[in-house]
């Protein structure tokens, strides 16, 4: 969620389509476009979907549970929430979060306990309001709550407390953020694209590595420090992208593509004062981010290539930004924290 958790750039995301989320099913009105709609023994088919687990999809719901109301993950047909340290599970009386077929639900990423100012205020429970939220965990995303400025799910029969998130917003506004100092990336990240999926992340090369020469590139996601990520500040809206392995003097730097350095493609060089290492994290829908540097401008983002690729050999580059599923970055927690 978002992150879930991001800078200055997330105080304006766009949403289009969605209207008033209420409370409860009893306060939708008749031209509501999302609501809440009373389990009826399945998932229907306009649920609002919040991620995924065990290759099932999971939705939203929402409980009344000791004394306040509790929103979780519809998985194995039954309403899973984190509460008292357990996970709760409920299999009647529960309520889902359902749409029309053209409304898209927006989410806006947080952390740490900072919300955007339109977070739609979906429960109330121990007397303040609650918010949903979906997080990454053990190969899954799944929905939960903000409680005490975290993500709260359940999962393996316990409540596990989440720092990095993404909140579902409440419609036909601008994620506007409480604070104007940039957002703590503290932790690690795994950094994948729409286009290549789950399995595949973003791995920051040697830069005189034979691999790809050099650059940065896409690779199947497991346990090495090149592809483990840390989101520093730079100022100004600005952030550095460092991975474990190449350390804290190291820093990705978006490239033009005609360059005849590392054949055009992005690449890990010895942090410096250079506009190419200066990125921006912008927010789009489905609870993706393009990245951006300063050196290139708005008008171009960074792509995710197929490794076998002839463009670019393969590596990550910076190419015009358009509708294409390699620019879709999504920043995955690594341990889902």
């Amino acid at each position: 969620m978002i992150t879930s958790s991001f800078a200055s750039h997330f105080r304006r995301l766009a949403i289009a389509g969605l209207s008033y989320l209420a409370l409860a099913s009893s306060l939708v009105t008749a031209d509501s476009n999302i609501y809440w709609a009373p389990w009826q023994g399945h998932l229907p088919s306009n649920a609002v979907i919040a991620g995924q687990a065990a290759g099932s999809s999971l939705g939203i719901c929402l409980v009344d549970y000791q004394n306040g109301q509790h929103p979780g993950k519809v998985y194995a047909n039954k309403c899973n929430f984190g509460w008292g340290g357990q996970e709760i599970v409920v299999s009647h009386n529960f309520e889902v979060l359902v749409a029309e077929s053209f409304v898209t639900p927006q989410w806006a990423a947080s952390s740490h306990g900072r919300l955007p100012r339109n977070a739609w205020e979906a429960a109330q429970y121990a007397g303040v309001q609650g918010y949903v939220c979906r997080a990454h965990y053990r190969n899954g995303v799944h929905a939960g709550k903000v409680y005490a400025g975290k993500c709260n799910i359940g999962w393996g029969g316990s409540e596990i407390v989440l720092d990095n998130y993404e909140v579902l917003l409440a419609p036909t506004e601008t994620a506007e953020y409480s604070f104007s100092a940039e957002l703590d990336f503290s932790g690690q990240y795994r950094l994948q694209t729409q286009f290549r999926g789950h399995s595949e992340c973003l791995e920051g090369n040697q830069s005189a590595s034979p691999v790809h020469g050099g650059a940065a590139f896409m690779d199947r996601c497991q346990n090495v420090s090149g592809q483990i990520w840390n989101i520093e500040p730079a100022g100004n809206g600005y952030y550095r992208l460092k991975t474990q392995f190449r350390g804290a003097r190291e820093c990705l730097e978006g490239n033009q593509a005609a360059s005849q350095v590392h054949g055009g493609a992005a690449f890990m060089d010895r942090c410096q004062n250079v506009s190419g290492q200066l990125w921006q994290i912008e927010p789009v829908d489905g609870g993706f981010v393009r990245l951006k540097t300063q050196f290139r401008g708005a008008n171009e983002c960074l792509e995710g290539n197929q490794s076998a690729s002839p463009v670019h050999n393969g590596a990550a580059f910076m190419d015009r930004c358009q509708n294409v599923s390699g620019q879709l970055w999504r920043l995955a927690p690594v341990n889902g924290g």
